[in-house]
């Protein structure tokens, strides 16, 4: 049972009251001849005289006794006396009974009287005593329920039809308004006031049943209507004609007529200046308390839409909200959350319009500042954004959410500092958001702090462990970090929780490339792909598996959809081009690696790649100029120091001015880069005639079959141009098809070995 209501009445007395002027009570008329005698009569009234009878002709007739004189008689003047005349004693005045039945009569009227004035009174107290009890019986003995559910629609018809059109600044039929309000109050009327419907109402029942085909004002709202009725104080009570005892409250007159054998409830009078469609809502108060009238429809409405919220329901709290702006288009909150609703719809310009014009109603809206900051920046309006959760932030310092949006908008300015400024002050709000530290991460490692991300990653893991793309990027952070296994394993992990992140098969990917595990790896791009077909580096990365595997027709199938996807993939563009030189299409390798080039100058690798390509079609001018570019790119690279020995060829096959000699000997002692015993550091000697050729072959050996056979590739190359430059043309074709016996055909040694053949022996060679 809901705690009893307490109705706070004082007795009136009823001299106090609007009472009617007493009734006079007629007497009954007197018998013939008879004197009337009042019953009582005061102390000091005289008693009426009495006529005697009249005395017989030429009697005397005796005067009356007079009464003792005064202490100080006035004096008597003489005159002469007459004869003394016969005494005649008077005659006693009559007493005359009035009859029983005329007293009972008057007692029982004035009886009468007292119970009907008194009993109006008896009656309020058990009006208000049923509303707060929620008594049906007695609420059926002192309401006429049908009277009071007439008097209270035919009132709100007649103050709806005077509220005027609310509606054109929502774009609403002007009638819309009011056919709403009607048509729930109407509804609710004849839903709650019934002796049932009070009495669940006063027991707080969650138990009443509502047709879903008509909308009623929610029982909370007419709950509080029935405790704001009980509560209202008592101005004054009294009868105002025989019929109609009037209770006189803030909000309203209740009538009481006399009906069968008592007083009941007839009419409920609202007071003229109730304004139905003046409204001022606030979150805590949805309308404002002097519109008691309208507060249970926008309430009921305002709750409908924040229930839908609550489920998702964006469309249908979007109706619901625009009900109440209808009935009251001065609603800052009715705009701000119809906003919430439009900007989780994704209408991010509606909105931003209910947010405005909410602000315009109430600038002081710290939420609907905050929640225009979200539309903004949900289409890239990130310095509006900034704006916004600012103002938001001034006005409520401790909106963590605001410091967290703007610190989001201030990662997409790449404004790293400021995001993990805002991220931490937000943190220091409310230090259980996962998702502030996963995204500080996110700021963190985009700064190249790789070990300050990884430990927001995992801190926002320990709070929530269902984060998949904390798992992921902490992954990117241990790969950057070298990290191979336990990046592998991040992944494993985010796509555990999420088997569509197409980025972590990717990722996963490249962590297997990175570790040569081939197989691995095109199987996740090839996953990766299946999830988002877009994803033009997936195909690039899945190309460089499939070329280090040998399938060269599958990774310039890979390389031409990564291009054709994203033009500007500078490796895509360096890769093919490597695999067209080995396939001996040199122009189109040059056309690739040219085109890498123009995407990223420094790509010094790419000057070697046309260097060679450049060297192998007899462009020696120009091979030379892309050679000394790598040279100056990559100074210590490894390959910069075969570009040294290709370099030396070029001059003496160009009977350079410079001394080739010398450069080289120059390059050994100053900028190379492999140690003595390395392959390349011995072709280096023999070229300059410090090692014999017998010791060449025999550094080129190793037990390592693989390695043996490149390692000769190259050494039968350098000996046989060696001898060519010598002018012995019989040995170095000789050599250079023991090079070409090696197979190694991904060499460039092997490529250029194939050049020279070509132009050293008719007909094609292999």
């Amino acid at each position: 049972m809901a705690k009893a209501l307490t109705k706070k009445l004082g007795r009136v007395v009823p001299g106090e009251l609007v009472v009617p002027e007493a009734l006079p009570v007629l007497p009954a008329a007197p018998a013939q001849g008879e004197a009337i005698q009042t019953e009582a009569p005061s102390a000091s009234a005289p008693v009426a005289a009495v006529d005697a009878p009249s005395p017989a002709k030429g009697e005397a007739v005796a005067p009356a006794k007079p009464e003792a004189p005064s202490a100080t008689p006035a004096p008597v003047t003489a005159v002469d006396a007459p004869a003394e005349p016969e005494k005649i004693a008077p005659t006693p005045a009559r007493r005359t009974r009035i009859p029983r039945g005329v007293v009972y009569l008057c007692a029982v009227l004035t009886l009468l009287i007292v119970l009907y004035v008194w009993s109006p009174y008896h009656a309020a107290d058990s009006l208000w005593k049923a509303l707060n009890d929620g008594d049906q019986a007695e609420l059926e003995n002192v309401i006429d329920f049908p009277s009071v559910r007439e008097s209270l629609k035919e009132q709100m018809q007649a103050q709806v039809a005077q509220s005027g059109d609310q509606g054109a600044q929502n774009g609403t039929p002007p009638d819309t308004a009011s056919l709403a309000v009607l048509s729930m109050i109407d509804n609710s009327i004849d839903l709650y006031v019934t002796p049932s419907g009070i009495s669940l109402l006063a027991n707080k029942s969650d138990h009443i049943a509502r047709s879903d085909n008509a909308q009623t004002v929610s029982p909370e709202a007419a709950s509080s209507i029935l405790v704001e009725l009980n509560n209202q104080p008592l101005k004054k009570q009294g009868l105002a004609s025989l019929n109609d005892f009037v209770i006189d409250l803030d909000i309203a007159r209740l009538h009481l007529k006399f009906s069968g054998l008592g007083w009941k409830l007839n009419r409920i009078e609202l007071k003229p200046d109730l304004q139905l469609l003046s409204l001022s809502a606030s979150p805590a108060s949805p309308v404002d308390s002097s519109s008691p009238l309208a507060s249970p429809v926008v309430e009921t409405y305002m709750q409908q839409g924040n229930a839908k919220c609550e489920k998702g329901d964006w469309a249908g709290a979007i109706i619901d909200f625009t009900q109440v702006l209808t009935i009251n288009p001065k609603m800052s909150v009715a705009y701000s959350n119809r906003g919430f609703a439009r900007l989780s719809k994704e209408d991010y310009d509606g909105a931003e319009f209910d947010y405005t014009r909410a602000l315009e109603l109430d600038p002081k809206l710290a939420g609907a500042y905050y929640g225009r900051g979200n539309a903004k920046l949900a289409q890239k309006d990130l310095d509006g954004a900034i704006a916004d959760y600012t103002q938001a932030l001034e006005l409520d310092p401790k909106l963590a959410g605001a410091y967290d949006e703007r610190a989001n908008a201030k990662t997409d300015k790449s404004d790293f500092d400021g995001a993990i400024a805002d991220y931490t002050q937000s943190l220091l709000l409310d230090p259980n958001q996962a998702n502030s530290y996963s995204n500080r991460g996110f700021a963190r490692q985009a700064k190249g702090d790789y070990d300050g991300a990884i430990a927001d990653y995992t801190q926002a893991l320990a709070i929530n462990p269902k984060i998949d793309v904390a798992y992921y990027n902490r992954g990117l952070a241990r790969q950057a970090q070298g990290n191979l296994d336990a990046a592998i394993l991040d992944y494993n992990q985010a796509l555990d929780l999420d088997p569509k992140l197409a980025r972590a098969y990717y990722n996963r990917g490249n962590a297997k490339n990175t570790k040569y595990d081939f197989d691995g790896a095109i199987a996740d791009y090839t996953q990766a792909l299946v999830l988002d077909p877009k994803i033009a580096l997936a195909y690039c990365y899945r190309g460089v598996a499939r070329q280090a595997k040998g399938d060269f027709d599958g990774a310039l199938a890979d390389y031409a959809q990564a291009l054709a996807l994203d033009p500007k993939i500078a490796l895509a563009y360096y890769n093919r081009g490597l695999i067209k030189q080995q396939r001996n299409d040199l122009d189109g390798a040059i056309a690739d690696s040219t085109q890498a080039l123009d995407l990223d100058p420094k790509n010094a690798q790419a000057y070697y790649n046309r260097g060679l390509a450049k060297l192998t079609k007899g462009n020696l001018a120009g091979a030379i100029a892309d050679l000394e570019q790598f040279c100056t790119l990559a100074p210590r690279d490894h390959y910069a120091d075969n570009a040294h020995l290709y370099l030396w060829l070029i001059s003496k096959a160009q009977n350079s001015k410079i001394d080739p000699d010398q450069e080289l000997a120059d390059a050994l002692q100053s900028s190379w880069n492999s140690s003595p015993d390395d392959l390349t550091s011995k072709i280096a000697l023999f070229l300059l005639g410090h090692i014999s050729e017998t010791d060449l072959f025999s550094a080129a050996t190793s037990t390592d079959a693989k390695k043996d056979q490149g390692q000769h590739c190259e050494a039968w190359y350098f000996a046989g141009m060696k001898h060519l430059l010598d002018g012995d043309k019989a040995t170095a074709i000789d050599y250079f098809h023991k090079c070409l016996a090696t197979g190694q055909k991904d060499y460039c040694e092997y490529i250029l070995a194939q050049a020279e053949l070509k132009g050293l022996e008719p007909g094609p060679k292999q």
